[in-house]
């Protein structure tokens, strides 16, 4: 979603009303990250720490949380975090802010650290807080059924060799080494989007297969999943998984799902169900959402064939064709008529009381696109931060947890309302940074707010559709 700085001067008459400003900011900010603190410490206590005693100027806590804070801050590169978060006033500001953060050190010594230790602990440490926050009652007041989506991105292409671990593909302008990752993410009932897991896709030998790979990936994650959201889940998944393999995975783990079917796609369970669509007049309902038409068809309980293990279960199908007309205000071109057709895979059978439900629940799918594009544009998702494949992995798990710290702070009720006046997301984490670096703070007055029965209480309004109705 974009969204736009509105179109006024700033709320801040004079400079002592900025620094003001950016105090209460700088309070609320504390008081949020102090709760998130108290989760992860016990955790990060139990962080491996292969250092010789004797030499260790920057304890493990100090260097995880720089990890962390490091893609809070959006640094683009190693580079920009060392050059950014050294500076006095960060440095600082930080101190008085996060509990636990004695120093910052330079990034070389991050990537030397994550370089001696088991990477996959961070993402352990990440899912253990995930739980932890699964049965936080705020968490509990959101997320109602829990709704998972998984999709795979790349992470970006070298023209050599830089890992042996790199996926390799040969492709008309040459060979190329690719870095590909599987993530699933979270999405409340308020709209928040919250990153849940990561697979990298690794190089076993030959050329890089897209989808045998993804699959192979989503069989390592699904038990992931499972010990995170456990059962009773609804997982939402693009075409390339509408096969056998990824429904008796869903059927074993308890989880209900809604699986893009294209074109093309299981030609026998598609050919009856528009079969048995035909056929059954009642099976149909019409409806309009935003100004568009949409005729709801469905086919439940036909039967597909399970090669794998050589049974049969029943699926139920659902078709939507949308139609609207598209005008073109700011260039004059005449209006057109538009039509697209969607088309899933349900585990629930389908009635007039669920079929909208269940097309909308499919349609939310391009919520991970969302978060894709998200982390690409703000997060460093593409920028290779070593070359020392599970250096990269660690600083990728990192990445999971700034965003998601984001996440929290621009949801809770303390910044809700500061999001929308400046801008959105982008305007906000911008406002971050400048109140970190500007200059420094009043420690005193921070330290006394931390300090004060604080209850953290999520919006149960989304951020995003705020910041979009936002003058």
């Amino acid at each position: 979603m974009r969204c736009n700085i509105p179109n006024r001067k700033s709320g801040a008459q004079t400079p002592e009303e900025e620094a003001a400003l950016r105090q209460e900011m700088a309070k609320s900010m504390a008081k949020v990250i102090k709760v998130i603190w108290r989760l992860l410490k016990p955790i990060v206590r139990d962080l491996p720490d292969p250092r010789d005693p004797r030499y260790i100027t920057y304890p493990k806590e100090s260097l995880f949380l720089y990890g962390v804070m490091m893609f809070s801050m959006k640094a683009t590169s190693r580079r920009d975090a060392t050059h950014f978060m050294t500076e006095p006033f960060m440095q600082e500001n930080l101190r008085n802010i996060i509990p636990g953060l004695e120093a910052v050190a330079h990034n070389d010594t991050l990537a030397s650290y994550l370089g001696r230790i088991e990477t996959e602990v961070i993402q352990q440490i990440y899912h253990a807080l995930i739980k932890k926050l699964l049965r936080n009652k705020e968490f509990k007041r959101l997320a109602g059924r829990l709704t998972v989506l998984v999709d795979g991105s790349g992470k970006g292409s070298k023209d050599w060799n830089y890992s042996d671990k790199a996926l390799h593909s040969n492709r008309q302008t040459g060979e190329i080494w690719l870095t590909y990752v599987m993530d699933a993410v979270l999405v409340l009932e308020n709209g928040m989007v919250i990153p849940l897991c990561t697979e990298f896709l690794e190089n076993s030998g030959g050329a890089f297969d897209k989808q045998d790979c993804e699959l192979k990936a989503w069989e390592r994650m699904a038990p992931k999943l499972h010990r995170l959201v456990g059962s009773g889940a609804t997982v939402i998944l693009d075409g390339l998984y509408a096969n056998g393999r990824v429904i008796t995975q869903c059927r074993r783990f308890h989880w209900d799902y809604i699986i893009t079917l294209k074109d093309g796609s299981m030609p026998s369970v598609a050919e009856d169900a528009h079969g048995i669509m035909k056929l059954e007049r009642s099976n149909r309902i019409s409806t309009e959402m935003d100004g568009r038409q949409q005729s709801i068809t469905w086919a439940n309980d036909v039967e597909f064939k399970i090669s794998q293990n050589n049974t049969y279960i029943n699926l139920h199908v659902v078709r939507m064709e949308e139609t609207w007309t598209e005008t073109y205000p700011i260039t004059g071109k005449m209006p057109e008529q538009k039509m697209t057709t969607y088309q899933w895979i349900s585990s629930l059978p389908l009635n007039k009381k669920n079929a909208h439900g269940i097309c909308l629940l499919g349609r939310k799918r391009w919520l991970i696109e969302n978060n894709f594009k998200t982390e690409k544009n703000g997060y460093g998702f593409e920028h290779c931060f070593s070359l020392d494949w599970d250096v990269n992995k660690a600083y990728h798990y990192f990445m999971n947890f700034g965003h998601f710290i984001n996440v929290l702070l621009m949801s809770s009720e303390e910044f809700f309302g500061l999001v929308a006046s400046l801008g959105g997301i982008s305007g906000f984490l911008s406002k971050v940074r400048l109140v970190l670096s500007g200059f420094v703070l009043d420690a005193d007055s921070i330290r006394a707010a931390a300090m004060q029965p604080f209850r953290w209480r999520i919006c149960t309004l989304s951020v995003y559709s705020q910041v979009a109705s936002s003058p």
